[in-house]
């Protein structure tokens, strides 16, 4: 199996999710990768956008996106991982609800960093009604609900869409699953 971890940081394990470290596992993220590459010897890290993804179509048996479709444009990012699963591969993504931004507004300190945290709870009333985001700047965050990724993900051409509680490993986030379709 090949499995992208979009968005992987310093990398992590993924076990928890069913991922054996003996599969292919490739990594990718806008930032650095070199703590990733340190932490994970035996993967591969490459450095890009989730919006466009270096991988030929139909590369990957799943795309895991742990915690950072939030800080995509996510209808773009999610095109992108159709674009490079095989037919009946699994999207795995966890997302941000609004008390997870709200905390993050509370917890601001700055004038700037207040209109930006509004920002992001105006940019994710707007994907709950339409499954799209706004950028500013060419910066895109928003929290999502489960209507947006919905919306979003039926776009994208996704299907069997499943929604998962919190677990342990991925905080108060909902974790959501959906498969690309064998034909499309």
């Amino acid at each position: 199996m090949r499995v992208l971890d979009l968005g992987c940081g310093t990398g992590k394990s993924l076990v928890h999710l069913g991922v054996a470290e003996s599969e292919t596992i490739i990594g990718c993220d806008v930032e650095p990768l070199q703590a990733a590459a340190r932490n994970f010897p035996s993967r591969q890290f490459i450095q890009a956008a989730g919006e466009a993804l270096p991988f030929r179509s139909e590369s990957f048996d799943s795309v895991l996106c742990i915690l950072s479709l939030p800080y995509m444009s996510i209808p773009v990012a999610l095109k992108e991982a159709h674009r490079i699963l095989r037919p009946k591969g699994k999207l795995f993504v966890s997302i941000h609800p609004l008390r997870f931004t709200l905390r993050e507004l509370i917890a601001c300190r700055s004038i700037p960093a207040i209109l930006f945290r509004l920002f992001v709870i105006l940019n994710g009333c707007y994907f709950h009604a339409t499954g799209r985001v706004l950028s500013v700047h060419g910066r895109s965050e928003s929290f999502q609900t489960i209507r947006g990724m919905r919306i979003a993900l039926n776009r994208a051409k996704f299907e069997n869409l499943q929604v998962d509680r919190p677990i342990a490993e991925w905080g108060n986030r909902l974790r959501i699953t959906a498969d690309k379709p064998s034909m499309y």
